[in-house]
């Protein structure tokens, strides 16, 4: 899937409204202009300057995160997992894609709904 039709199909996967959006390793462009732009270089759409394994938020503080073509690049891609589920309000959702298919899950995105989170709440508490 082309990268900017991917980003499409991501927003069209967010709750929009006054729900709060998560941008982890926004780059340049945030996913949606309201969301929280999070990153380790200070781009100019970058809210906080911070590491995915340590986001520097209170717990359950977003209803949704994204995290685009970023898990691949991480030293510790589960410890940011559980960093994004700690900042996540309860049922909240992410949203991953890679282009790595050696780290990355079938169909390059991955749209965890409440009840598939549950599934995935043992891996994110190891």
């Amino acid at each position: 899937m082309h990268k900017i039709k991917r980003r499409q199909h991501v927003v069209r996967k967010l709750p929009l409204g006054k729900s709060k959006v998560l941008d982890v390793g926004c780059g340049e462009h945030k996913i949606i202009r309201s969301a929280v732009g999070v990153d380790i270089y200070p781009y100019k759409d970058t809210d906080k300057i911070s590491y995915a394994e340590n986001l520097l938020f209170k717990d359950e503080s977003f209803d949704s995160a994204v995290m685009l073509e970023v898990i691949e690049h991480l030293k510790n891609p589960e410890k940011a997992i559980k960093e994004i589920h700690r900042v996540l309000k309860k049922n909240g959702q992410i949203i991953i894609s890679t282009p790595n298919v050696d780290i990355a899950w079938k169909n390059n995105l991955v749209c965890l709904d409440p009840y598939i989170w549950k599934k995935m709440e043992k891996f994110a508490h190891k």
